[in-house]
């Protein structure tokens, strides 16, 4: 490329943005933004090489919409003579996760094949694996055009040079064709002008006597050496310093061949690329700021769970413990409420708490053994008010027997839920809603009926599809992002169930039938032999946490079960009761202030001869798996989240021995 610089160059290598979780929707945006103004025709693929998302200048220049693009539609657009190369040489550098560099034509929207360098660069993580592709394309057809002319002019009259002369004038590129002595014999304007020099003074001089540098001049006469030797072209990439200031220019070296196959001249185009690369260092910035950010909604995530257990844990424990003193009624019922849905909240955030499930979609099942019946009877009421508040009539009908089912009770609760709701959601006023559960063949089956609206035929087929919602033309969208029939499907075959919707057209209602296979008849005499009341052990019980109002309603709680239960409220002090008092099970919690944390009163109580066989059990708002194995380490023998649930602290206590584990 004859341009002359004295500055070192210090281009960077192409990154991207890796996915950026849709808690981030502005720095998300302004990526896209970004790769929209860009001037090339950008993309990103999968790993695989499908390919996910362009900018809008692919669309503008193809024509096309995502839905004909994602995947391998793109193939559409390249001419066929070149795809079977394309996909070879496409397909080597996703096996190989080397760069990936190409020129091929592009079908523009008019049907004119355009040539396009495309390039691709892979987007790693921190552990080296690829994670996306990102490529460019950059549309080079003037560029081809321009040095294909170039070698028609050496053999022309200087007549007909004029002519093209007055054709490239127009271009912003630059073009130019060396001699076989490194001399130039054509500059376009835009060359001439960067220069500063008239025609008669630049043409027939070569590099150095232009005034490049020597490490420059050399190296272009190194580059036209290989074009000639090898009659291939070349590519390269330099900064210049100019009036306007710093620039970094792309260039092509292009053998000019004579009718007998030599080459005659060497042919050179040059273009601007610094707007791309300033893009390419802002996408790179913006990579560096997402994964920060990435970095940074972990933690606060944790954080956040942790914060939201300690006053949970004050409402459950509370709540159940005043629940055993109720004298009336309607309070006695309310205070369940609020009960079941603080559990319910709880187990929430533990979900949030597993990014890792969330992004790989995946949900985790906690599996008991559970009435569906109580769950169906308990959920209904608890929609009871939404229902009613629509002006709806709400008819339960359940069979007046158990049916126990193994699976996850907020799940299970929330399957219900949604369908309640859905069914609320598209009924007038006035209209009415049944819910009824029946046995049959060994299966809790569950209908959920209502005078809505009714779907279509088409609409049925595509009901539990993710982010479907009803047709716009029916003018009862009322928000939402149309997951929760999809919810519903993914969480009852996670059970080992079915989901089935009906309806006999628009405007005759819907129906949604569940059904769920029951636990096995030995499963269900064991466990309620098992629920009927077996005698407790008495044991001797240390709690040491920096709230009260964690300990007190808990203390009450296991007083009431015949334990004797002694508060402590820092790390050292209860280190000192533990040794005191030498307690059958010791319950931490982890974040304890003062000179030592939870970690280190187990591994302190492990080393002391009196509580080395005292049965540890962690409790914390810190409910990640790192969290758990690190508590397991320091030698505790269980791991529980804040809020406890007290029924299963009662069972972990219920197997063990005085002075000793379970």
């Amino acid at each position: 490329m004859p341009l002359s610089d004295r500055s070192k160059d210090d281009r960077g290598e192409v990154a991207h943005p890796t996915q950026v979780q849709e808690a981030l929707p502005d720095a998300e945006q302004q990526f896209r933004t970004l790769a929209d103004g860009i001037p090339q025709l950008a993309w990103m693929a999968r790993p695989d090489g499908w390919l996910f998302w362009y900018n809008q200048r692919w669309y503008d220049y193809t024509g096309t919409t995502l839905e004909q693009m994602e995947g391998w539609g793109w193939r559409d657009v390249h001419d066929p003579a070149e795809l079977d190369r394309v996909m070879s040489s496409w397909q080597a550098a996703l096996r190989s996760g080397e760069p990936w560099d190409d020129t091929f034509p592009l079908r523009r929207h008019d049907g004119e094949m355009r040539w396009h360098l495309s390039r691709a660069m892979p987007v790693r993580d921190e552990s080296g694996t690829i994670v996306r592709w990102f490529g460019t394309n950059t549309d080079i057809t003037e560029r081809r055009r321009a040095v294909e002319e170039l070698a028609r002019l050496k053999e022309e009259s200087d007549q007909r040079r004029r002519v093209y002369e007055a054709a490239l004038a127009s271009t912003p590129d630059l073009i130019y064709v060396f001699d076989l002595d490194h001399r130039f014999t054509f500059a376009n304007q835009a060359l001439l002008a960067m220069w500063g020099k008239s025609w008669d003074e630049a043409i027939g001089k070569t590099c150095l006597e232009l005034g490049y540098p020597q490490w420059h001049a050399e190296m272009h006469d190194r580059e036209i050496e290989q074009v000639i030797a090898t009659k291939r072209p070349i590519r390269g990439e330099v900064p210049f310093n100019s009036t306007g200031g710093r620039r970094v220019y792309d260039y092509i070296f292009s053998p000019v061949l004579g009718a007998d196959g030599e080459v005659v001249a060497v042919a050179g185009s040059t273009r601007d690329v610094t707007e791309r690369q300033q893009a390419e260092q802002a996408i790179r910035e913006q990579a560096e700021q997402l994964r920060e950010a990435d970095r940074r909604k972990d933690e606060f995530l944790a954080t956040l769970g942790h914060e939201l257990r300690n006053p949970l844990a004050s409402i459950v424990n509370a709540a159940e413990a005043m629940a055993r003193d109720r004298e009336h009624k309607s309070d006695g019922e309310m205070l369940e409420i609020v009960e079941r849905q603080a559990r319910h909240m709880s187990r929430l955030i533990d979900d949030l708490l597993d990014v890792a499930r969330i992004a790989r979609g995946k949900i985790l099942l906690r599996a008991e053994r559970l009435d569906f019946a109580e769950i169906v009877r308990e959920t209904a009421e608890d929609h009871r008010r939404e229902v009613e508040d629509a002006g709806l009539m709400l008819a339960v009908e359940i069979l007046n027997r158990s049916l126990w089912v193994s699976g996850d009770r907020t799940r299970l609760a929330q399957v219900v839920g949604n369908l309640l709701h859905n069914a609320a959601k598209f009924t007038d006023s006035g209209g009415r809603i049944e819910v009824s559960l029946a046995l049959e063949r060994q299966q809790a089956v569950l209908r959920i009926r209502d005078s809505g609206l009714g779907m279509s035929a088409e609409m049925l087929a595509r009901i539990f599809v993710p982010f479907n919602q009803a047709d716009a033309s029916l003018a009862r969208s009322r928000g939402g992002l149309g997951l929760g029939l999809a919810l519903v499907k993914g969480l009852v075959e996670l059970h080992g169930g079915t989901v089935a919707a009906k309806s006999e057209g628009l405007g005759s209602g819907s129906e949604f039938l569940i059904r769920l296979p029951l636990t096995s008849l030995t499963e269900n005499a064991s466990t309620e032999q098992h629920d009927g009341g077996h005698e407790r052990t008495q044991l001797r019980i240390l709690a040491i946490d920096d709230r009260r109002d964690i300990l007190r309603p808990m203390q009450v709680l296991l007083t009431r079960d015949g334990h004797v239960v002694e508060l402590v409220t820092d790390g050292r002090a209860g280190f000192d009761a533990a040794r005191r008092l030498m307690p059958d099970v010791v319950i931490c919690d982890i974040g304890l202030p003062g000179e030592m944390n939870g970690h280190d009163v187990a591994r302190a109580l492990r080393q002391t001869p009196e509580t080395t066989a005292t049965f540890l059990i962690a409790l914390t708002g810190y409910g990640q798996e790192s969290d758990r194995q690190a508590a397991l380490a320091a030698g505790f023998d269980l791991h529980l989240t804040k809020p406890i649930d007290i029924r299963a602290l009662r069972t972990v206590l219920a197997g063990v021995t005085p002075n000793g584990r379970s």
